[in-house]
């Protein structure tokens, strides 16, 4: 029985730039920052020329902001995508709004036309047998999971994982740091079960291998953190069948002792590494040196498109004139002329422009995507180790890997291995045909 009908939206093409909403991490804010580089497009600056420069989304800055074409419900952002779909004409742009990750400039590239239905039959039919029904499923069980034991949620993940994870994993490439203990929030509680921030952290940590194809980080963390909730759930529910029910638990009792490489991988290294504070914290004493900072520069950087706007910069900036100084003279009349920001940045960020020599004071005039940069260097930080609690997560995976390979070594001295070669030769010609 039809109920209802809808029609259809197109699948659309829009570039953004980005400011994330963590203000607690910033000398700017964040809404004021997006207003200022608005104000610049409004005033005739080149979208993509801002969008390179200033936008945080880094994976997509370097395109013009440009993301990849979606069709409704596609991002799981909705106010994101409310705005990107009430854009009315090809190549206009929206004042800022807010989603959940932060402030987003949003212009509209292209409307593409809505594909026949022969054209798309075989996509429709694979979602038909497959994702929709899957989810229904899914959330039904997990439904009854929540009423049957209590569900809770806690603290929203959102703004902390925005800026705890970085773009590297959208390339599977992120590194795990411990989050701090004050700063370990309960995500939600099922039955007697507080998932945390560090949970979700291993999570991510643990299946960054195997995720699909991400183009923009927000994307990647709510289904994420979608699959983390539900796993959680299922985990919970299984903990409590095996306590609940005596046939279930004999069964599983019977899988776990077959799993005999996993329970001695996992009592020779996994839980030495995570158990065994002393040996990690000696491992990070005798390693050292390969964990630290760069060298690091403390600045407030000027850029502008107008290279008169930023020698006029600079020289308030030989005068000693301060930062606020400086861009209240620049943008006057309610203009926007200039643009700063105020960090701590290692040598090689993209932050800094190309050829920025690394000395205290006021740098030469640099151009960098477009735009006319001028540098504040107000403190070189030489080189230092970082603590253990920075760097804790990537010393467990090292120390894991040197447990590794000394328990290696010492099967091999223990135990004689034979290497039948005519067996050998003869399952390579069977692999081989």
């Amino acid at each position: 029985k039809i109920n209802d009908r809808r029609k259809k939206k197109p699948k659309i093409n829009v570039s953004h730039i980005m400011i994330f909403s963590n203000k607690e991490k910033k000398v700017e804010d964040p809404e004021e920052r997006i207003n200022e580089l608005y104000a610049m497009i409004m005033q005739g600056e080149s979208f993509e020329k801002i969008a390179k420069q200033f936008s945080e989304d880094k994976n997509t800055a370097l395109n013009g902001g440009k993301l990849k074409t979606f069709g409704q419900g596609d991002l799981r952002v909705p106010k994101f995508e409310n705005a990107a779909y009430s854009i009315k004409n090809e190549g206009e742009v929206i004042a800022p709004i807010q989603s959940a990750f932060g402030w987003h400039i949003i212009k509209l590239n292209e409307k593409l036309p809505i594909p026949s239905f022969e054209e798309q039959k075989d996509d429709i039919e694979k979602k038909v047998k497959g994702g929709a029904r899957a989810l229904v499923v899914s959330q039904a069980i997990n439904d009854k999971i929540i009423k049957k034991y209590g569900f809770e949620e806690g603290e929203s993940y959102i703004s902390y994982f925005n800026n705890y994870v970085n773009d590297s994993i959208l390339v599977r490439k992120w590194t795990y740091s411990s989050i701090p203990l004050k700063e370990n929030k309960i995500l939600f509680t099922i039955g007697g079960h507080d998932a945390t921030y560090t949970n979700f952290a291993e999570y991510l940590r643990d299946n960054q291998k195997i995720l699909k194809k991400y183009t923009n980080k927000e994307s990647l963390l709510l289904d994420m953190y979608t699959r983390f909730k539900n796993e959680t759930l299922e985990s919970y529910f299984k903990e409590r069948l095996e306590i609940e029910n005596t046939e279930y638990a004999t069964i599983l009792n019977d899988y776990r002792n077959g799993l005999l490489v996993y329970d001695v991988m996992n009592k020779n290294i996994w839980q030495i590494a995570k158990t065994d504070s002393i040996g990690l914290k000696n491992y990070y004493d005798k390693n050292k040196n390969n964990y630290k900072w760069k060298k690091r520069l403390d600045v407030d950087i000027y850029s502008s498109s107008d290279k008169i706007t930023i020698e006029e910069a600079k020289t308030l900036l030989m005068r000693g004139e301060e930062l606020t100084t400086v861009k209240k003279q620049i943008n006057s009349d309610g203009k926007i002329n200039i643009i700063t920001k105020s960090d701590i940045f290692e040598i090689d960020q993209s932050e800094l422009p190309e050829g920025l020599i690394h000395k205290k004071g006021v740098s030469d005039i640099k151009l960098n995507d477009g735009f006319y940069v001028v540098v504040n260097i107000k403190e070189v930080i030489q080189p230092i180790l970082k603590e253990f609690d920075e760097v804790r997560g990537i010393v467990i995976s090292d120390f894991q890997t040197e447990i590794e390979k000394k328990w290696m070594l010492s099967l091999r001295d223990k135990y004689k291995v034979e290497i039948n070669n005519k067996s050998l030769k003869k399952l390579k010609r069977k692999l081989d045909n």
